[in-house]
């Protein structure tokens, strides 16, 4: 290493930096800008030390385009944090502590993230990332809950492979950890404790959810149950988030959830199934993308933040005796599933069935039955708990229930008390939607939530039986 350049008092404005092999030690003063342009600038270098430095007041923090086998380390940041971009290799940003900011890597390859105290790290497009021993938390402000902006995860890793995530500490955040369209991603020994959402999980192919993600990971203290090439699994009732994939024969019973984007996510899987289980305070209840013959029956599905029940390209599954309360929407399905089996079922106090796509290939009925829609208005002149006429589910499609039911079934096996921050995920919903549309075109580009007497009866008859 060559040069040392000491920092001898607070200056107000910033540094660039021209030259490699060179130790910059802000000696523990202040860099101060008046809410523009960048503390410290790092433009085609290399093999340089930036450390000890304070910064604040500035659009960005640190900011390194374009450097190689540089150390960021031990420095202060307030309101902004560390941007490392293209295309950048082998760089080091450790033990920095970052107030209201975090750090962002996009284009970067062989690089490593360590020891911080942030709000927020970001990794984007990027190859061969480690990020460990960080923290990452957002203050505790009642009005976070509500906001869905920019900072949406603690960690979020886009397009990025081959990387390693281990040992942080993620709270308070609106998910903890995002995941979007990686490959080849390892996740160990990370905490995840009162995030609104502890994983969320996306790809749009199988390969970009075969991950290693194992138990040492937590959600509020759970440990993550990520199933990969496994069958004749019973998971544990003490599961934080579940997820299976390229999986046979998995069984979910009597698991309360804990928040997640999914609290349930099969890809890929079969002759499996979920019961007797308790879905709460989560975006979707139970996901299944390239599923078939699965069995979803007993369940409560309560206050989740969009679908009780959402579908990709799913077939010949059998969805009965759930009870489907107060989430944004009971259904969404989409592509090619058909030939799935919905009947005894309560749907009851759901903002929309929004459903899409190939719907009308599914069955609302067993022949005989159907379900009980709480916005089913039509008569039952002989009595017999059926409805004369069919319920049309959803009027873009051919979707119906032949065979509505006029009272909601109430033969559930478990009633349990939801926790109060329910309701916070189906605000976190309806402020979403819209970002996820955005997110998916944004990704092409990278890549070439009534009736209060219905549910007063079921829960008296749920008591009744129970």
């Amino acid at each position: 290493m060559g040069n040392v350049y000491t920092v001898t008092g607070n200056i107000s404005g910033g540094i660039s930096v021209q030259r490699s092999n060179i130790i910059i030690d802000g000696n523990g003063h202040w860099l101060l800008g008046s809410n523009y342009g960048t503390g410290v600038y790092l433009e085609h270098v290399n093999d340089v030390i930036l450390q000890n430095v304070k910064i604040e007041g500035f659009n960005s923090g640190i900011y390194l385009y374009h450097t190689n086998s540089s150390t960021v380390k031990r420095n202060i940041i307030i309101g902004t944090g560390i941007v490392v971009t293209q295309p950048s290799k082998g760089n080091q940003i450790v033990e920095n502590t970052i107030t209201r900011g975090g750090i962002s890597f996009s284009f970067v390859q062989d690089s490593i993230i360590r020891g911080n105290d942030v709000c927020r790290i970001s990794v984007l497009a990027s190859n061969n990332i480690t990020v460990n021993n960080n923290r990452i938390a957002d203050d505790a402000r009642e009005d976070v809950k509500l906001l869905y902006t920019e900072d949406v995860g603690g960690i979020d890793i886009d397009n990025t492979d081959n990387s390693n995530i281990c040992g942080n500490i993620i709270e308070r955040k609106i998910i903890g950890i995002n995941i979007w369209h990686c490959a080849n991603l390892k996740f160990s020994n990370n905490t995840l404790a009162d995030n609104q959402v502890g994983f969320k999980l996306h790809g749009s192919s199988l390969k970009y959810n075969l991950h290693s993600i194992d138990t040492t990971n937590t959600v509020n203290g759970k440990q993550v149950y990520f199933l990969v090439n496994q069958s004749d699994i019973q998971v544990p009732t003490d599961a934080g988030w579940i997820a299976a994939v390229n999986c046979k024969r998995i069984s979910v019973e009597n698991w309360v959830s804990t928040p997640n984007w999914d609290a349930v996510l099969f890809i890929n899987t079969s002759d499996s199934e979920i019961i007797n289980s308790t879905f709460s305070g989560n975006f979707n209840a139970i996901r299944f993308d390239l599923v078939s013959n699965c069995t979803i029956s007993g369940n409560q599905v309560r206050n989740n933040g969009y679908a009780a029940f959402y579908f990709e390209d799913t077939i010949d599954c059998t969805i009965t005796k759930n009870n489907v309360m107060d989430n944004f929407c009971f259904f969404r399905i989409w592509h090619n599933s058909e030939n799935n089996t919905f009947f005894h079922n309560n749907f009851i106090g759901n903002v929309t069935g929004s459903a899409a796509g190939r719907d009308d290939q599914n069955i609302w009925d067993n022949g005989l039955e159907g379900n009980y829609w709480e916005q089913y208005n039509g008569t039952d002149a002989n009595g017999d708990n059926i409805g004369d006429t069919k319920y049309i589910i959803d009027t873009h499609t051919d979707s119906v229930d032949k065979y509505p039911l006029m009272i909601p079934v109430s033969s559930f096996n478990v009633v349990p008390e939801f926790p109060s921050w329910t309701p916070t995920i189906l605000a976190l919903a309806v402020i979403t939607v819209a970002l996820i549309s955005y997110k998916r075109r944004l990704h092409t580009k990278i890549r070439n939530k009534k009736r209060a007497c219905c549910k007063h009866e079921l829960e008296k008859e749920n008591a009744k039986n129970g």
